[in-house]
């Protein structure tokens, strides 16, 4: 049986409260989102990757940049991120949803592979493995969430709490009584669940830029997960191994 029409949206603005414009500051001498649509155009198991934005003119550049890597591009309301998300997966066709954080420059296509694999064959309604949850090891960064667009479109009609409206996955993962959830461990080659690859802050920011500058001088490629855990750890974490302390995960849901 062929899988179910899957579809990555790449959730990303660039009104970001805590970093304003950092979708196109530069990483490397590339955009943010160039590295984002980079990682999810890399995942085989996805028939189509859209930027999911909103109509504000201050995203026209994301729009003109996604558009010019051959990145579908899709414009909705700034604030209902969550209708924003079901309208564009209507007008594609989605059955599976895989949402993609603007966040994310080191997200991985290997890993949303591996992700919708294990929806596929687990039949959960929700997966994860975009942070550590649940023992999974996995760092914050290198991957995503799945559901189906059934699931958004119940999430959509039911509530108009806020809070779920701009949180995409927020009414599903905090209802585990009614959606099936899961994830699954890291490969141990990458199960450091300290490591961090997502830019909220400007030191975020700055890390990111480094850890992309070095990735670059000693040739390895972005979409290269174990250099990139490998890296990280050698430039960001203490002598003798003790780790950076844990950044919290609890507003992965808050986005760009």
């Amino acid at each position: 049986m062929p899988r179910p029409r899957t579809v990555i949206l790449v959730q990303a603005r660039m009104g970001s409260s805590r970093l304003p414009g950092k979708m196109l500051l530069p990483l490397a001498g590339r955009p943010l989102l160039s590295w984002i649509l980079a990682g999810a155009l890399a995942a085989r198991l996805a028939e189509r990757v859209v930027l999911c934005t909103s109509e504000g003119p201050e995203n026209d550049a994301l729009a003109e940049l996604a558009a010019g890597l051959g990145v579908a591009v899709f414009r909705g309301s700034e604030n209902d991120v969550l209708g924003r998300f079901v309208a564009a997966g209507r007008l594609h066709r989605a059955v599976w949803v895989v949402r993609v954080c603007g966040d994310n420059p080191f997200v991985n296509g290997g890993e949303i592979d591996r992700l919708i694999a294990y929806f596929e064959e687990q039949a959960r309604d929700y997966a994860c493995n975009h942070v550590p949850r649940d023992g999974n090891n996995y760092p914050d960064g290198l991957g995503a969430e799945i559901t189906t667009l059934a699931h958004l479109e119940e999430a959509a009609a039911q509530s108009d709490d806020p809070q779920d409206r701009e949180h995409v996955t927020r009414y599903l993962v905090t209802r585990p009584q009614r959606f099936s959830q899961g994830t699954f461990p890291a490969p141990p080659e990458i199960a450091f669940p300290q490591v961090k690859l997502d830019i909220d802050t400007a030191s975020d920011y700055r890390r990111m830029g480094r850890l992309a500058d070095a990735l670059r001088q000693r040739g390895h490629n972005p979409q290269d997960a174990v250099a990139v855990c490998r890296l990280w750890r050698e430039l960001f974490e203490k002598p003798g191994g003790e780790p950076m302390p844990e950044h919290p995960t609890d507003n992965k849901e808050v986005c760009p």
